[in-house]
This record gives structure tokens, C-alpha cells and sequence, in this order.
């Protein structure tokens, strides 16, 4: 769902989110009775702090596990990159037209692969589904060759080429499916907002609003659920995977 909001309106909608929370949460502390403001703020104080702790932390739970899936994309493009290198290799021990034939298929493949990676939603699920297509002929070709000389040679490039598929797959789990999942999100809404309306319970009991602090520490959030939230879409912002390895990859095939 966060996919398909843009992230400046993302960004805004987060931190006036949590900019009405306190603005609530003042109004809130506002209407205590003013006799008893030192007893109330015994009690709200810890409680502040505690929530707002328990948000720093599920934050940085949050922030590691993005990098982690941010970390992992980068590692599956290096892997499938070696993965098409050595099935290209290895095709040079079939006989033609199969060699050929391997080759040729792999180039495109790694093409597709390539434009998978620049393109919009729509395009990238067209290339998607020609990579398939792709990995189905791959796969004619060298059940085909091993029909013919079923040998060590025949068995080294089906490895290889099993190899590539299931690269494929991983860096689709990776890239659509492996995401932060809804409940989280909504799990750090949730604890940020209380965290934001006690601020406020605790700014209105004691006095005046506090913009001077409040502000910074909304904006502060703001930027850390933004790169969360960055890191963890791999079709969007700053942390855009590159895909040199398989870029160099292509050069060396295309030899």
C-alpha cells in the first residue's frame, strides 16, 4: 500500500500525523487540574520516556532489518551475475547448435534482466515474464543436449543453468516479496503516535507549547520511517541497487 503513495506526500502525511498526535495530547494535558499538575507529571514522565523508548528501539529493529533486505538485493545481483557467467562458460562444452544456441539466449536474458532493474511497475512485470519465457527455452535447449550426450560436460552446464534460475527467483523474492510487512508499519504508527500524544499530555500539564523540542523530534522520525521505508523499496529513492556486476557481466558475454 505505501507503494503507491508518493514519498514526499509520505513523508508529510507521517509527520502531521504525528504533529496532530501532539497537538491532541496538549489539549489533553491542558484540561488536568493545574492542583495537581506535580502528581500528574510523576506519572507521565516515566511513561513518556518508556513509550519513547520502546520506539527508538523497535526503529532501529526496523532500520537493521531494511538494511539487512537492502544488503541482501546487492548480494543477489552479484551472485546471478557469476551465475551467468559461469553458464556461459560452461556452454562452450556442448556441441552446437546447442552452444550457440545457450549463448545466444543468455545474452538476451542477461538484457532482460538489465531492464528489469530501470523499468516502471507495468514494463517490469512484461520483462518478467520474458525472463520465464527465456529460462523455459534455456531449459528445451540443454534437456535436448543431454538427450544426445547425456556426459559430465551436459550435467555441469544443466547445474549452471539451474543455477540462474533459482537466482531469479531469489532476487524476485527479495525485490517483491521479502518487504517489511503491513503489521510492522502499522506496529511503529501505533507506538510512535502514543509516544508523540504523551509528549504532548506532558508539554500541556507542565505549560506553554514546546515547539522548539516537539518539532525536531517529529521531523527526526519523519526522516528515519523515510529511509526505512527507502531501503526497504527497491523501485524507488536514494538506495537503488546497482547493477554493475551484471552490466560487466554482459560486456564479457557479448565478447
Amino acid at each position: 500500500m505505501l507503494d503507491t503513495i508518493p514519498t514526499f506526500l509520505l513523508d508529510i502525511i507521517t509527520f502531521l500525523i504525528f504533529l496532530l498526535f501532539f497537538e491532541l495530547g496538549y489539549l489533553i494535558g491542558k484540561r488536568r487540574d493545574y492542583n495537581n499538575v506535580k502528581k500528574s507529571d510523576a506519572v507521565i514522565s516515566p511513561a513518556t520516556a518508556g513509550i519513547l523508548g520502546l520506539f527508538a528501539f523497535l526503529i532501529a529493529f526496523t532500520f537493521n532489518l531494511s538494511a539487512q533486505k537492502l544488503d541482501t538485493r546487492k548480494q543477489n545481483v552479484l551472485l546471478e551475475a557469476n551465475a551467468i557467467g559461469t553458464a556461459h562458460l560452461r556452454a562452450d562444452l556442448l556441441q552446437d547448435p546447442y552452444k550457440s544456441r545457450i549463448k545466444d539466449l543468455l545474452r538476451e536474458y542477461t538484457d532482460v534482466r538489465l531492464k528489469i532493474a530501470a523499468a516502471m511497475e507495468d514494463e517490469a512485470t512484461e520483462y518478467l515474464a520474458r525472463s520465464l519465457e527465456l529460462q523455459d527455452l534455456l531449459w528445451d535447449e540443454a534437456v535436448t543436449a543431454s538427450k544426445e550426450a547425456n556426459d559430465a560436460a551436459t550435467k555441469l552446464v544443466i547445474e549452471s543453468l539451474n543455477e540462474v534460475f533459482d537466482m531469479h527467483s531469489n532476487r524476485v523474492a527479495a525485490s517483491i516479496y521479502n518487504r517489511i510487512a503491513g503489521n510492522i508499519w502499522l506496529m511503529l504508527f501505533i507506538v510512535g503516535s502514543l509516544g508523540i500524544l504523551m509528549s504532548g499530555i506532558q508539554n500541556g500539564v507542565n505549560g506553554p507549547k514546546r515547539y522548539i523540542a516537539i518539532i525536531p523530534l517529529i521531523l527526526a522520525f519523519t526522516v528515519v520511517f523515510a529511509l526505512i521505508e527507502d531501503m526497504d523499496n527497491p523501485r524507488r529513492g536514494m538506495f537503488k541497487v546497482g547493477q554493475q556486476p551484471m552490466l560487466d557481466v554482459k560486456k564479457s558475454i557479448s565478447e
